[in-house]
């Protein structure tokens, strides 16, 4: 029973944690974090910050005087439905 157990959740942790999913939240000025651009999923780090940074420049071509963005990376974040649409990640980097 144990060794079907062990199995079972060897299978289980094969088919669903196989990959990271990660989100940017580009902020168009940083100073103001209550908009934000949430774009993904990505399937790496590297592309999160790809377009991530693309964005920002498109933000920033919009606005005169122009203003600093920011953004961050989450890594397996949930759809925000938990807290009014605040995403919880379990971690997030620059």
């Amino acid at each position: 029973m144990l060794s079907c157990l062990i199995t079972v959740s060897f299978i289980l942790l094969f088919f669903t944690g196989c990959s990271d999913s990660w989100h940017a939240f580009v902020y168009p000025d940083k100073t103001n974090l209550r908009f934000s651009a949430k774009l993904g999923p990505f399937k790496s780090l590297e592309e999160c910050r790809t377009n991530a940074k693309a964005r920002l420049f498109e933000f920033s071509k919009q606005t005169i005087p122009r203003i600093e963005g920011d953004y961050e990376c989450g890594k397996d974040c949930d759809d925000g439905s938990k807290l009014n649409g605040v995403a919880i990640c379990k971690d997030t980097v620059r």
